[in-house]
């Protein structure tokens, strides 16, 4: 009789399952691997621990033997980190005592943020007596290699689904010495000098999901098929259950149940092992973790406010430097409503994105810096949200979170989208010590949508630059190539009033919101989309003898809609295509445009006696004002409708240059040309405008 028959025939993978939570998984683990036995189970998760680990095993195997393990692990930084363990079986009767000492040393690198690399170096120990007397010893070495990584990592289109599954790979007793020489499988020399191979090499993958926060699902595969699962009902306990199966033999399959409740850095883990030939077995462990290198700081709370793409170029060219820092004395209580965070955790006006509450739980000053994350949305590197930030010993402070470095997939988004941010702070003076983390939720809005607070940001909707915007504008001003250079009119004025004319058969919508009013949200078109749908309008109009008149009384039926934002961003990009600079202008409730005559100072305008009633000054600067709304009605009467509205005050303008070096501009691209409407259909309003009083005045004063 062999004594080293016993393990196979106990177990069919042939060595000793360690590790009391793999155990009561059903050794589903190699995919896991996430606490003092991943040693054992798999050596690339050795690295993913982050953190000090003990773990301490006893138990009684199926009446038949002992078994003892302990581990132990040493981050020796955030991707690098390495292990030791022992483990014992003992088989004692009346005769005959054999035992069994295995120590593994482990070394373990993530290279990637996603993958994890581990190696086993392994040295057994076993010892055969009978009547008390050594019968004989033999020793050995062997290696295990592993690996652990997200298999979905380089898909083409990663989703959140996806990257909750962890692939994980061991190669068990892959090398070792016979004899002197490399060999395959692990050998042991007996006393006598004979070699011999105890474990041949042998193979297990695993995948593991976790479908959400409080599950854990595991399968695993070497000469059994393995399937476990864990559930979190609580922060202090966990449950699980597992089915192991031979795939070789009709042997019944082995079921395992377990838990671990949970106390500081302490888990209590038990497992009940129910086999299909042997007694059952109750197992116990003792885990302990320690931080590893525990963060000079504490992320008492974030707040993110709503972020809106089209800001994308506001956002990014913010100061990333903490301005105003606060330095706070009490602590908040427990906060119980809406109220309560508002009061204790206020956004301040230079809060762009957010603010961060923090403290200092060291006796040394610290220099710090945060950066965020929000998958597909913030490049994979984050954004600098805070560049440096100095906080003095036990201080606490809170400070304004105001630059994001959006990527071009948030300007996908046309609907209102909650996302996730990470948020690291770091300590810049040893940036390899380990981070404090926190997460937060904001609301990513669509592409169209922005906070109506400030006049400057209808400049990003803008894009003179855009393909449509720009055919359209140079399209109808080719038709009226050598109108142009006959006129004595002013260019800008006269390329104003056709570009106008143009979009004859838009009709003003009132905007349920108040434009500018009070801050809420509004929806503005590109303008772009409007050109779109203008096309499509004239190109059925154009098919329809019937709607060919905009005095029919069925005209207004089929124009489409805008708003005062959208025609104003319509009509200053197709002026700004054609070289026609243009400011926004803001009343209360309301916002219009003008347009510049060529550099024409006030100083000059009023040498030359040019009446008030023409224009408004922006700047020290001549500009024709226009109400965009009134496209329907023709250019003169925007023009004065403009002009007389302005008596009621104006809250605020800005240029179009000054408001895109703050804002920027977006270009939401599109391959299609847009339709010119016929020159015969502009001619009529333009006729109309020409030979008004209001513009025969215009002309004696605003010349080529």
């Amino acid at each position: 009789m062999s004594i080293f028959l016993f393990t196979p025939v106990v177990f069919p993978e042939e060595q000793l399952p360690v590790g009391v939570r793999a155990i009561g998984m059903g050794s589903a683990f190699t995919a896991v691997a996430d606490d003092g036995a991943a040693i054992s189970w798999n050596p690339a998760g050795v690295s993913l621990l982050g953190r000090y680990t003990i773990n301490l095993m006893r138990a009684k195997l199926f009446d038949v033997g002992t078994t003892n393990y302990l581990s132990v692990i040493v981050p020796a930084s955030e991707k690098l980190a390495i292990g030791m363990d022992w483990t014992h079986l003992g088989i004692e009767d009346e005769e005959i005592n054999f035992s069994q000492n295995e120590v593994n040393f482990s070394y373990s690198y993530q290279p990637l943020e996603d993958f994890s690399v581990g190696v086993n170096l392994k040295y057994i120990v076993n010892n055969l007596s009978y009547d008390r007397s050594s019968v004989g010893t033999s020793s050995g070495w062997g290696t295990d290699f592993g690996v652990m990584f997200l298999p979905f990592r380089f898909a083409r289109r990663r989703t959140q689904f996806l990257d909750k599954f962890t692939f994980g790979f061991v190669a068990a007793d892959a090398l070792g010495l016979k004899s002197g020489k490399f060999s395959r499988g692990t050998s042991v020399k007996y006393d006598t000098g004979a070699s011999d191979t105890i474990f041949s090499p042998s193979y297990r993958w695993g995948l593991a999901y976790k479908p959400i926060g409080d599950w854990l699902l595991a399968l695993s595969v070497d000469d059994r098929i393995h399937v476990g699962a864990e559930f979190s009902p609580h922060d202090i306990l966990n449950i699980r259950a597992g089915i192991e199966k031979d795939l070789h033999t009709s042997e019944y399959p082995t079921y395992s149940v377990g838990g671990t409740i949970k106390y500081r850095w302490m888990n209590f883990n038990y497992a009940y092992v129910i086999p299909p030939t042997l007694p059952s077995t109750l197992l116990f462990s003792l885990s302990l973790a320690f931080e590893f290198q525990r963060p000079p700081v504490r992320i008492e709370k974030v707040r993110l406010k709503d972020i809106y793409p089209i800001h994308q170029y506001y956002y990014a060219n913010r100061p990333n430097y903490a301005a105003k820092e606060i330095v706070l004395e009490d602590y908040a209580p427990v906060l119980y409503s809406e109220a309560d965070l508002n009061r204790f955790y206020s956004f301040e006006p230079e809060d762009t994105i957010g603010r961060i509450w923090l403290e200092n739980i060291t006796n040394k000053p610290i220099s710090l810096k945060v950066k965020l994350y929000i998958d597909k949305y913030v490049g994979k590197k984050g954004t600098d949200v805070i560049s440096q930030l100095q906080l003095q010993p036990r201080q606490r402070i809170s400070a304004p979170l105001r630059r994001i470095v959006l990527t071009d997939e948030a300007l996908t988004i046309t609907q209102p989208k909650t996302v996730e941010a990470t948020i690291e702070v770091i300590d810049i003076t040893d940036e390899g010590r380990r981070k404090a983390t926190a997460s937060a939720t904001l609301l990513l809005h669509g592409r169209n949508n922005a906070k109506l607070d400030d006049i400057a940001k209808l400049a990003a909707f803008i894009s003179p630059e855009n393909k449509a915007v720009r055919e359209f504008a140079l399209g109808v001003l080719g038709l009226y190539e050598s109108e142009l250079a006959e006129t004595s009119l002013n260019q800008n004025l006269y390329k104003a009033m056709l570009l106008f004319d143009a979009l004859h058969g838009m009709n003003y919508a009132i905007d349920s919101n108040i434009p500018y009013g009070s801050g809420q949200k509004d929806e503005i078109k590109f303008p772009q989309g409007m050109l779109r749908q203008f096309t499509l309008f004239n190109a059925e109009n154009s098919q329809n003898p019937s709607l060919r008149s905009r005095a029919g009384p069925d005209a207004g039926k089929t124009m489409i809609f805008g708003d005062c934002d959208d025609s104003t961003v319509l009509y200053s990009a197709l002026l700004e295509a054609a070289g026609i600079h243009t400011a926004l202008i803001q009343q209360v409730g309301h916002v219009l445009m003008a347009f510049d005559v060529g550099g024409l100072t006030l100083e000059r305008a009023q040498e030359l006696g040019i009446p008030n009633k023409l224009y408004t000054a922006i700047g020290g600067y001549v500009w024709i004002p226009i109400e965009t709304t009134l496209i329907k009605e023709g250019f003169v009467k925007a023009w004065q409708d403009a002009k007389d509205g302005l008596q009621k005050g104006i809250v605020d303008s800005i240029s179009l240059q000054q408001a895109w070096e703050e804002y920027g501009s977006v270009n939401i691209g599109g391959d299609w040309t847009p339709k010119i409407p016929p020159k015969v259909q502009i001619n009529s309003a333009v006729s109309r405008d020409l030979e008004s009083e209001w513009m025969e005045t215009a002309a004696r004063y605003f010349k080529k």
